[in-house]
């Protein structure tokens, strides 16, 4: 298992990838669609906010099953919220970066 000072910045960083793409789409977006690229950034933040005080909190301390499951289950819950935040601005990218006919 990786140690949680390596799980908290490969989330970190991967959440900065994130940031980054909603960050351009927000740049480019029109007025009316901001607000909802905003409250996708405000998401991103918030998920990521939990996901390390999780880690940081792990249940089942001195027993290397429950933590390793507990372990498994977070990372699992984390590929799960990074696959639908990568689906949101693939979606809003498509629909800000296609030409108008």
């Amino acid at each position: 298992m990786a140690s949680r000072k390596t799980l908290k910045k490969a989330i970190h960083s991967e959440v900065e990838e994130m940031l980054f793409d909603l960050s351009i789409l927000h740049t480019i977006a029109p007025e009316e669609r901001q607000p909802a690229i905003e409250e996708i950034i405000s998401k991103v933040i918030d998920s990521e906010n939990d996901f390390i005080a999780r880690i940081s909190h792990t249940d089942g301390k001195g027993e290397r099953k429950l933590v390793r499951n507990y372990y498994n289950k977070l990372r699992e819950e984390y590929l799960q919220f990074a696959k639908e935040i990568e689906g949101e601005v693939q979606k809003l990218s498509d629909e800000l970066l296609t030409p108008e006919a």
